[in-house]
């Protein structure tokens, strides 16, 4: 078996491994409904617990979209899934969320381009919601979070409406955003590059969301950099950490 032939394999493998697991996480879905159902006929009182107010595959789900890019990379559906199911005395579905979002703007997992930021299913088997990090946001921060995202906006005319971003979107910015600040982006050509048909598409990423631009947003700029240099554009490129001073 040739080199092709095993990662061909490995790649079926792992997309048979996540349809179970959503097929799984389905079940669990079913059950708490029914679990619900039943005690209504009964004319009992629906214990108050998180599988009786929240599907498990609704929170998984949710907790899943709202991490950071390298935090689903270094773990699997599976594995949230397994710890998870390992874990007693589970939290409420905001209080976890909003953890996370705290997690995600802290020192630890915003230095060296969030290299330390951990597998999601570690952060839920360490308890992490417990264990909220001190974060301050204080006005030069916010300020700087507004901008950038007027600069995003900016960038394609459908990412305008709605001009407010989403809790999702803005978790997604919070972890990319010290990368961003630091990178010199010529947003003139960013702007121009994503609105341009290019005959050979597959040599770069272009994102259909303003989330997804954040969130790959070292790879979209690459492949813009390649692109000008392609087009003989002179990129005139600026520190975005300039745009606050």
């Amino acid at each position: 078996m040739n080199n092709t032939d095993m990662i061909l394999k490995i790649t079926l493998q792992d997309e048979k491994l996540e349809r179970l697991t959503d097929e799984l996480l389905t079940v669990y879905r079913l059950n708490d409904a029914l679990r619900a159902e039943n005690t209504a006929l009964r004319g009992g009182k629906a214990e108050v617990t998180l599988t009786s107010q929240q599907s498990v595959s609704t929170v998984l789900k949710a907790l899943w979209e709202a991490a950071p890019e390298k935090a689903r990379r270094r773990s699997s559906k599976k594995q949230v899934l397994d710890a998870w199911k390992a874990t007693k005395e589970k939290p409420d579905q905001e209080d976890m969320l909003h953890a996370l979002e705290a997690w995600m703007r802290c020192e630890d997992w915003t230095k060296s381009n969030g290299d330390f930021v951990q597998g999601l299913h570690l952060w839920i088997k360490n308890r992490q919601w417990e264990n909220v990090p001190d974060v301050e946001q204080d006005a030069a921060t916010t300020s700087e979070t507004h901008q950038i995202i007027e600069k995003v906006n900016d960038l394609k005319t459908e990412w305008q409406n709605p001009a407010t971003w989403s809790t999702t979107e803005i978790r997604i910015l919070a972890s990319s955003i010290t990368q961003m600040k630091e990178a010199s982006i010529d947003w003139k050509t960013l702007k121009r590059f994503l609105n341009t048909h290019h005959s050979n598409a597959k040599a770069y990423w272009i994102p259909q969301s303003r989330g997804k631009l954040v969130e790959t947003f070292s790879d979209v700029y690459a492949g813009c950099q390649r692109w000008a240099d392609k087009q003989g554009i002179k990129t005139q490129t600026q520190p975005t950490s300039e745009l606050f001073i």
